[in-house]
């Protein structure tokens, strides 16, 4: 019991930090996105995120249908399909906005602010 109730806390604290938006202060080199479901299609949160030049972002998808990440400029490495607690990771080198979109479902949509 008191091994479960720890493995919940961890999970939910993992989850959290992954929620994390990075858009404020602080240390912003690498950052996280969840795929979530919250209607037919789903969404990315947060939407639009800023890392520093030379970070990261990694996607996590967890809304149980397959997706991708594909940027509008050809400079960043767009993902292939990846199902329901897969992840991709993407660097980004230079300064600049980074649209990007899930070919399967087009009204999903974000942005990768590198700063």
């Amino acid at each position: 019991m008191r091994t479960s109730k720890l493995v919940l806390v961890a999970c939910c604290a993992a989850l959290l930090g992954a929620c994390t938006s990075n858009t404020g202060a602080g240390d912003r080199k690498d950052a996280s996105v969840l795929i979530m479901k919250d209607s037919a299609v789903g969404h990315y949160h947060p939407g639009e995120i800023s890392v520093e030049v030379g970070g990261s972002v990694t996607w996590t998808n967890r809304s149980g249908v397959v997706h991708n990440v594909v940027f509008e400029v050809p400079s960043v490495q767009s993902s292939g399909l990846f199902k329901d607690g897969e992840t991709f990771t993407a660097e980004f080198a230079n300064r600049g906005t980074y649209p990007y979109l899930c070919t399967l479902h087009p009204t999903m949509r974000g942005v990768v602010k590198v700063e």
